[in-house]
């Protein structure tokens, strides 16, 4: 990532950033093992419908959060009279969602 954004976007800084935060979740990951927290993210499938649950409500509360920054960022861009990233991110995630919800449920 960060010789990515270094040659592609002159961006050097940022490179960094995103590596500094993939090395701290790599090392929560590996050493935080004896935490409860650390043990729910990483087991697959879950232990318990307890941690499934805790799975499900993360997940859910996480989409909540990007679908707002992107209906927000969205409305910015057509409030300036362009289209860019948000445009794209709400799409695909408006056809996502659409899709899950219809496949989900005929399986459910």
């Amino acid at each position: 990532m960060f010789l990515v954004s270094w040659l592609v976007a002159d961006a050097p800084g940022q490179g960094v950033a995103m590596l500094a935060i993939m090395l701290a979740y790599a090392t929560v990951m590996r050493h935080g093992q004896r935490f409860e927290t650390v043990q729910v993210l990483s087991q697959d499938p879950p232990l318990d419908e307890r941690h499934a649950l805790i799975q499900q409500r993360a997940v859910a509360i996480a989409y909540h959060a990007v679908v707002g920054v992107s209906l927000i960022g969205f409305i910015w861009e057509m409030a300036h009279g362009t289209t860019g990233a948000f445009t794209l991110i709400c799409f695909v995630g408006g056809i996502t969602h659409m899709c899950a919800t219809a496949i989900l449920r005929r399986r459910l």
